[in-house]
């Protein structure tokens, strides 16, 4: 809000609105009205001394008229802006007609209407000097015709009496405090405005600076967040691709001091004791040093990264020299700020993601929150990593058991079955029949597709990973030599055997148990048709008959010293 204190000088925090300036306004007239009241006074006794000598008695109501109007705008507290504007007006412009009267152009007539029009243009804008100015050139033109035309007489030249030196004198003084009291008033406000607006338009450039660096810091902060981010999900999407730990954690240390600048990342996994934290990969020179070292730190609060997997959140030291927890670790000497970020998953932590930086203060707290959801993404790869590879694990063990128990189920299978096999030789090319060629027998041992190059080619025939048996495939003499396309097509058709072969074995064997079991039951439910010892004697001699397909079968029971009775 614009205010004007009691010595009229304006308030620091003043703003230029048109309330502003009608107190300023207000405030020079004001002046105006008591410098009229101080020296109008003057002007009055003598215009009144000088009217009864020239016989102009009705001019004496016009000065004390003018000078009690002037009294009464002035004291009355409550008069309205407009009403003493105009009454300080017109108080000149009557003062320079009755001057016009007696002495025409000889007197300070001119003087009087030149400051009507002044304060009209000052106190009331364009309105008032319109008017005051449309006055005073009607009142000269009025004056000039009535002189001309000699309606009036021609004024009288009085430079000779002192009365008339002494008015001029009063009236100079009275116009020259207006002026001087108008424009030092009006210069004061304008040279305060001036600093005011210099001293404004300085702050807003300041302000303006002051917000273009906030900008471009926030621009930056937030294109190193977003690069954060965006180096954040490459880390995640290229782990999700890596299958093997130890791969894993050297491609991650390495993935987050490229992108995110660190001087040092290492990756810290905790022993099945929970009570060490066990360096596994690392960015840096330093830190591959420290690897080979086996390095290793206790889970406490001794160390910064013990700390965080301590405790289960980060650590941050945004100076080492001043952290008395800081490890000052001759490997990394150049390191001035550290943070640690634990790695949780489901709650559980497996381990800590240690980052360092060569600049202080190098974390900031959206750094920290980037990071610690990398560090989340990088403990569910490491956990799905570890889970992977267990079950593969697995998978192979079963593989193994699969493997071991087709391997035997085979052996007893071409056990009962021996020579087991078929051929094709229409044109009498094949070896005679159990006799292996050199081709044959390196394709079994070396489990894998063996041919000469010309005429003869041997695979072997697995089944769940065991070989079982070899494809012997000749071709004429003079027919072209294997080609790759030849011996694909025959590998693809021998792993389908392999497949048939073992779904017909398994079959047949599942055939069998169930003959057997059918077999097992029908006996067993004959030799409990009876409580009769005799008859289920007899049941089971005949079942183990006609079940093995045998000539002949018994059963006794007796003990050991009836047989040597015997």
């Amino acid at each position: 809000m614009e205010t004007i204190n009691k010595k009229g000088a304006i308030n620091s925090n003043t703003q230029y609105t048109q309330g502003t300036i009608d107190a300023f306004r207000h405030k020079l007239l004001q002046n105006i009205l008591r410098v009229i009241s101080s020296v109008g006074l003057l002007i009055v006794l003598m215009g009144t001394l000088s009217a009864i000598m020239q016989e102009m008695f009705w001019t004496i109501a016009v000065y004390w008229g003018s000078y009690i109007s002037v009294l009464v705008v002035l004291f009355w507290k409550k008069a309205p802006y407009a009403l003493q504007s105009w009454v300080t007006i017109i108080v000149f412009f009557n003062l320079g007609i009755v001057n016009y009267i007696p002495d025409g152009l000889n007197g300070v007539s001119f003087i009087f209407l030149l400051a009507a029009v002044f304060l009209g243009g000052i106190l009331l804008e364009k309105q008032g000097s319109t008017i005051t100015l449309s006055a005073t050139i009607t009142a000269i033109i009025a004056f000039g015709v009535l002189y001309t035309t000699n309606i009036l007489p021609p004024p009288t030249i009085r430079s000779t009496e002192p009365l008339e030196w002494i008015t001029s004198g009063g009236v100079f003084l009275l116009i020259g405090l207006l002026f001087g009291t108008s424009t030092n008033y009006l210069l004061s406000r304008l040279i305060t405005a001036l600093n005011q607006s210099y001293q404004l338009t300085n702050e807003l450039e300041e302000h303006q600076k002051s917000l273009e660096k906030a900008v471009e810091e926030r621009t930056a902060s937030l294109e190193k967040r977003s690069t954060h981010l965006e180096a954040a999900a490459y880390v995640a999407r290229e782990s999700a691709t890596i299958q093997e730990v130890g791969t894993l954690l050297d491609k991650i240390s390495d993935l987050i001091s490229e992108h995110f600048g660190f001087y040092h990342t290492g990756i810290f996994l905790l022993d099945d004791t929970k009570k060490y934290a066990i360096l596994r990969a690392v960015s840096s020179e330093g830190g591959q040093r420290m690897l080979d070292n086996k390095h290793r730190l206790q889970v406490d609060e001794n160390s910064i990264v013990g700390y965080a997997a301590h405790q289960g959140k980060p650590r941050i030291s945004l100076d080492v020299g001043e952290d008395a927890v800081y490890f000052n670790n001759p490997y990394l000497p150049d390191t001035r700020s550290e943070m640690a970020l634990p790695l949780r998953v489901h709650g559980e932590i497996i381990g800590i993601l240690d980052v360092q930086s060569t600049q202080p203060k190098a974390f900031t707290t959206e750094d920290v929150a980037t990071l610690q959801t990398l560090a989340d993404q990088v403990a569910l790869a490491i956990r799905n990593t570890r889970l992977f590879q267990e079950s593969q694990e697995s998978l192979k063990a079963l593989q193994r058991a699969y493997g071991e128990s087709s391997r035997e189920a085979w052996k007893e299978f071409l056990t009962s079955q021996p020579n087991l096999g078929e051929r094709h030789d229409p044109l009498g090319v094949l070896p005679p029949p159990n006799q292996w060629n050199e081709e044959m027998k390196l394709a079994v041992q070396q489990e894998k597709t063996v041919t000469d190059k010309s005429r003869t080619l041997a695979i072997p025939l697995k089944a769940r990973g065991q070989v079982i048996g070899v494809i012997n495939a000749l071709k004429a003499q003079d027919a072209p030599p294997w080609i790759e396309e030849e011996i694909n097509l025959i590998e693809t058709l021998t792993d389908q055997l392999s497949i048939a072969l073992e779904s017909a074995r398994s079959y047949q064997e599942t055939q069998h148990r169930a003959i057997r079991e059918r077999v097992i039951s029908k006996a067993s439910s004959r030799m409990r048709e009876t409580l009769d010892i005799n008859s289920v004697l007899q049941t089971a001699a005949k079942e183990l008959r006609e079940a093995l397909g045998i000539a002949a079968a018994e059963v006794w029971v007796e003990v050991e010293e009836s047989s040597e009775n015997n």
